[in-house]
C-alpha cells in the first residue's frame, strides 16, 4: 500500500495481546531461550568449555599475586531476519458489523497472523534441531511401544552429562513420541507404582519429575504442506524424535545453552507488535500486520542429544 513508517499506527492494545498470546501445541519459544539484542547483526561470544571446567592451581604464597586465569573465547554471529505477515480488513466487513465486533475481528486477525508466524518459527526450530545439530544422536533398537523408553532417555541424559558436565534439564518430545511414552507400561509403573492401571497416562509434569528435569515439552504443532488452493495435507512439524538438552532459565552470555533465539528489539522495530495500515480507497480496506526480527541458533551442539524415530525398530541403537 506504500505506507511509510510515519503513516503506520502501532496499536498498543492489540500489540499487548499479540505479545502475550501463545498459540497452543508449540514449543519453539521454550527450546531456545529468548535473548534480546540491540543490533540486527552482531557477534556473540563462544566460551571454551575446557576453560570453564579446568582444575587449576589455586594456592597463593604469602606476598605473591593471585594466579591469572582467563578463558579462551571465540565468536559466532547471528542475523535477525525480518518475518512479517499482514491481512486485509475490508470495507464490507467494517460496515456490516457493530463497532464492538469489528474490534474483535481485528483481534482475531492479529491472532491469526501470530499463529502463522509461530508455525513458521516452529518449523525452523524443528529443522535446526536435527541430527546434524546435536553432539550425539542414536536411533532406537526397538519401538517404544515394546521397550522401556526410560533406558533410552537415561542413556541420552548421561551422554550429555559425561560429555559436557551439564545435566540436561529439558526434553522435547515429538507428538507421536510423546503419545507412545506416556502410555508405556514401564513409564506408568515408574510414576504411579506397581498397580498403575487406574492411574491414567503420564503427564508432562510427572515425566519432568521422573527424569529430574525442569520441563518436558511436547511439539504438537501441525503444518499444512499443500500450496494455496490445493487440498490440505497435514504433517507434524516435530518428527517422531526426542531432543534432550540443557538450556538456562534466563538467557545469559556467560551461561551455555543448547541454543538461543536472538530477537532484535528496538523502539521502532516490530517485535510482535500489531501495525494498522490506514484505509486505502483503492482496495477499500485496512490492513493488520504483525512482524518480528529474529534468528535461531544452535550455540552449543554438545548440550543436546537426539533420540531418533522412537516408534521404529532399527535393530541397533539405544
Amino acid at each position: 500500500m506504500g505506507a511509510t513508517g510515519r503513516e503506520l499506527h502501532f496499536d498498543a492494545v492489540l500489540s499487548k495481546m499479540a505479545m502475550a498470546y501463545r498459540p497452543a501445541k508449540g514449543g519453539a519459544d521454550q527450546v531456545f531461550p529468548m535473548c534480546p539484542v540491540g543490533k540486527q547483526h552482531d557477534a556473540y561470544p563462544v566460551w571454551a568449555q575446557a576453560d570453564l571446567l579446568r582444575l587449576v592451581e589455586q594456592e597463593r604464597s604469602p606476598g605473591a599475586q593471585a594466579k591469572i586465569v582467563q578463558p579462551n573465547v571465540s565468536s559466532d554471529t547471528y542475523f535477525c531476519k525480518n518475518y512479517a505477515l499482514k491481512t486485509p480488513l475490508v470495507l464490507e466487513d467494517r460496515e456490516n458489523m457493530d463497532a464492538g465486533y469489528y474490534a474483535l475481528l481485528k483481534e482475531g486477525r492479529a491472532k491469526y497472523l501470530v499463529d502463522l508466524l509461530s508455525i513458521g518459527w516452529e518449523n525452523r526450530m524443528a529443522t535446526k534441531c536435527g541430527t546434524g545439530s546435536v553432539g550425539s544422536y542414536s536411533a532406537m533398537s526397538g519401538s517404544w511401544s515394546t521397550v522401556d523408553p526410560l533406558i533410552s532417555l537415561n542413556t541420552a541424559i548421561e551422554n550429555v552429562k559425561l560429555t559436557t558436565g551439564y545435566t540436561p534439564n529439558r526434553a522435547l518430545f515429538g507428538w507421536q513420541a510423546w503419545n507412545t511414552f506416556r502410555r508405556n507400561s514401564n513409564v506408568r509403573g515408574a510414576i504411579m507404582g506397581g498397580d498403575y492401571r487406574g492411574g491414567g497416562y503420564a503427564s508432562t509434569d510427572q515425566a519432568a519429575s521422573l527424569l529430574d528435569m525442569d520441563k518436558v515439552l511436547v511439539g504438537e504443532q501441525f503444518k499444512n504442506t499443500a500450496g494455496e488452493g490445493v487440498a490440505q495435507s497435514l504433517a507434524t512439524i516435530w518428527p517422531d524424535d526426542v531432543l534432550v538438552y540443557f538450556a538456562p532459565s534466563e538467557p545469559s552470555l556467560n551461561m551455555p545453552s543448547y541454543g538461543y533465539s536472538f530477537r532484535w528489539q528496538r523502539p521502532a522495530i516490530p517485535n510482535m507488535t500489531v501495525e494498522l495500515h490506514p484505509f486505502d480507497r483503492k482496495t477499500k480496506s485496512e490492513e493488520v500486520e504483525v512482524g518480528l526480527y529474529q534468528d535461531e541458533k544452535v550455540t552449543a551442539p554438545a548440550l543436546g542429544f537426539l533420540i531418533n524415530a522412537v516408534n521404529s525398530s532399527t535393530g541397533s541403537g539405544i
